[in-house]
């Protein structure tokens, strides 16, 4: 093989290599950003789990709070019957 030959292959491998490894860089900030997505998603179901306690909470301190007063009327109710 000629020298121009040995060169265009040296050349050919150089830029293969090159964009093998631009390939693996993007490849690694991709797993990077969608391992950071996945992250993200995570804190945000934990965050929307926390936020359906507290309205379940809430949704049983109003039933009590409606219960409350129902009984204070009947009691009234009673009060002004008797």
């Amino acid at each position: 093989m000629s020298s121009e030959t040995w060169t265009m292959l040296f050349l050919i491998l150089c830029v293969l290599s090159w964009l093998g490894g631009s390939m693996y860089s993007t490849y690694c900030d991709f797993k990077r950003e969608v391992a950071s997505i996945e992250h993200r998603a995570q804190s945000d179901r934990e965050f929307l789990a926390v936020i359906e306690k507290r309205f379940a909470i809430y949704e049983e301190h109003l039933k009590m709070a409606l219960e409350i007063i129902k009984l204070q009327q009947d009691r009234d109710i009673n009060n002004e019957n008797n």
